[in-house]
């Protein structure tokens, strides 16, 4: 139902809420299903994607917690420079990280800001 509701929106914040507040209806079911649009390699449901989990990192950090790892896969290996502005801003909301996975966010970080090549918004 993601999939549908985030196939037809637009890229506009108000699309974005609105996909927001149709996972609030059930953030665990709907969360997971989020994360699997990902992996399905679309580039245009991952940009509209990653900006419904950046709305949802300042709405509600603590659900995305089981996802870290994932998060930073796809600041990592984004399809569109947006993906990773998203996820990178989903990471920074969080408070609490495995220690590997703080070290692998400070190290691609610091990576991402040493490379002349890396896009601006």
């Amino acid at each position: 139902m993601v999939l549908k509701k985030l196939a037809g929106a637009g890229n506009r914040r108000t699309d974005a809420e609105a996909t927001v507040a149709f996972i609030s209806q059930n953030s665990k079911k709907y969360l997971k299903e989020l994360f699997q649009l990902f992996h399905l390699g679309d580039k245009l449901l991952q940009q509209r994607g990653s900006y419904a989990l950046h709305i949802i990192s300042d709405k509600h950090p603590d659900w995305l917690i089981p996802f870290h790892k994932e998060l930073l896969y796809f600041a990592e290996n984004p399809l569109h420079p947006g993906v990773q502005r998203n996820t990178l801003a989903a990471l920074s909301s969080q408070n609490q990280f495995d220690e590997k996975i703080i070290g692998e966010l400070i190290d691609f970080c610091f990576e991402l800001v040493n490379n002349p090549s890396t896009k601006i918004a």
